[in-house]
């Protein structure tokens, strides 16, 4: 049986918290994810344009730049 593992891509604050529990729980196995962090809205668009398929964004509410025209880039 194949196990299924998540794509995810966070935008956030360096210093969020939850960031670094995110990616913890990602590179210990307690969340059957890889998990990129980016620091900026350009580098998650850039990302996102990059042709590999991403399961979800995840955005912190402090995330500078998090506007409809990066929602529509991760909805294509």
């Amino acid at each position: 049986m194949a196990t299924e593992r998540w794509v995810l891509l966070g935008l956030a604050p360096a210093r969020a918290a939850w960031f670094g529990e995110v990616t913890r729980w990602s590179t210990s196995g307690a969340l059957p994810a890889e998990f990129v962090k980016c620091l900026s809205a350009e580098e998650a668009r850039a990302r996102l344009g990059s042709g590999r398929p991403w399961s979800a964004l995840v955005v912190d509410a402090a995330a500078p730049g998090f506007d409809r025209d990066l929602v529509d880039a991760a909805g294509r």
